[in-house]
């Protein structure tokens, strides 16, 4: 269950970046600012611990 639940957060990560850069195009950039902040929060809090 776990691993089908970070599937689904990686996918929904990914998309939040792709829209934010779509959008970054068009010259608006909080999306992407977020989607970074975001990434950089899930990374620091579960990609970081030691085993």
């Amino acid at each position: 269950m776990k691993f089908i639940l970070s599937i689904v957060v990686y996918l929904a990560l990914g998309l939040l970046l792709a829209a934010g850069v779509l959008m970054a195009v068009k010259g608006s950039f909080w999306l992407l600012i977020a989607g970074f902040v975001t990434y950089l929060g899930l990374l620091i809090k579960f990609g970081c611990h030691s085993h």
